[in-house]
């Protein structure tokens, strides 16, 4: 199988990959053109350290990671599977032992729905006034900003790990609660919806309980987006996005500015029947250019990193080293001949799993 080597920079690292594809790497848009199904047919393999190795194989965005460490393999079906995602326990657990750049605190459950039995509200409020401590309160009310993790689905158990993750900043400014909403999916250019909308729905469900608990007024609601690439990767971006802390900057923030407006018109549904003309709003732009793609390499990173700390001390690979990317005092013995970082077109689904290491 043809194979090439390159050096893929990230976020903080640079990582030695080695990919492999029976179609091989050389294309003409009309003399040879990339097969549809390219990308599903992508084999890499990343050397972490001197002893972690993974490999990554399988459908765009659905991929799982083979994890090597001292030639003991580790198994984590939902952590190593680009079709698996994390849980509040697991989360808790990484961002504890990361240095982060701001007060985070444990990660809440808030179910999906508005109207709420008393039963799922009791749920909330414990994860709430777990993460809502004395001391964070205090932080927040002297000036420093506190950071969020929050799951919106089902399952008030810690173990849990169904639903949707993304992150929540909360700062202090002339005795109001700011907050800014860092999602991991593409809401404001699939939803329809314009980003002021997008923002009413969190503050509805998010962000007023938190309001109501802290006790202060609640002030400026913003909204910015910093994208998965695994299907079910909204955990673990969300983990990440912590530590990169983009929330903080106001200039990614997204505004209804940020997109477009477009009419659809009415529509025959049948028996006679005629829908109503509507607005839908997409990014344009400038809006695609604060909504960051998700990144393959990043993902499967992340998800190494949390896996090893997952796993550290069991009996199985108690000498689990940690992850240490290769860095400019590394010693790369491999030549970049071709990489690049190809995001889905437009006009293709998620469905047609023609899929590069992007996200639309």
């Amino acid at each position: 199988m043809p194979e090439e080597n390159f050096v893929q920079n990230t976020s903080n690292e640079k990582i030695a990959v080695t990919h492999k594809n029976k179609y091989g790497f050389t294309f003409d848009k009309t003399a040879r053109p990339r097969p549809g199904d390219y990308f599903n047919h992508s084999k890499y393999i990343i050397q972490l350290n001197e002893s972690t190795t993974l490999r990554i194989k399988g459908i765009g965005r659905e991929e799982s990671i083979s994890m090597s460490v001292d030639k003991k393999n580790i198994a984590d079906s939902n952590i190593l599977s680009m079709n698996g995602s994390i849980s509040n326990l697991e989360m808790d657990a990484y961002l504890k032992t990361k240095a982060l750049p701001e007060i985070t605190t444990s990660s809440i459950l808030l179910h999906d729905k508005t109207e709420k039995t008393a039963d799922e509200l009791g749920d909330e409020k414990g994860f709430l006034n777990k993460a809502l401590s004395r001391d964070n309160i205090e932080a927040l009310r002297g000036g420093k900003p506190i950071v969020i993790p929050v799951r919106r689905g089902k399952g008030a158990n810690p173990s849990d790990r169904e639903g949707h993750w993304f992150n929540v900043r909360l700062s202090l400014s002339d005795g109001k609660i700011n907050a800014a909403i860092e999602n991991t999916i593409a809401e404001a250019n699939l939803s329809g919806k314009k980003v002021e909308d997008i923002i009413q729905g969190y503050k509805k469900t998010i962000i007023d309980p938190i309001a109501e608990i802290i006790g202060y007024e609640l002030g400026k609601v913003n909204y910015l987006e910093t994208k998965q690439y695994g299907n079910m990767g909204c955990g673990i971006t969300t983990a990440n996005n912590i530590q990169k802390n983009r929330s903080k900057n106001p200039e990614n923030y997204l505004q209804d500015a940020d997109q477009d407006m477009a009419i659809v018109p009415p529509k025959d549904i049948g028996f006679g029947i005629m829908t109503d003309a509507s607005e839908t709003y997409s990014l344009n732009a400038s809006g695609n250019k604060k909504s960051l793609p998700g990144n393959l390499f990043e993902e499967a990173l992340t998800r190494a990193d949390i896996t090893s700390v997952k796993h550290k001390g069991s009996r199985l690979i108690k000498d689990i080293t940690s992850i240490k990317p290769l860095n400019d005092k590394t010693k790369i013995t491999i030549e970049k001949k071709h990489v690049e970082n190809i995001c889905m077109p437009k006009e293709e689904s998620v469905a047609s799993r023609t899929i590069g290491l992007g996200h639309p």
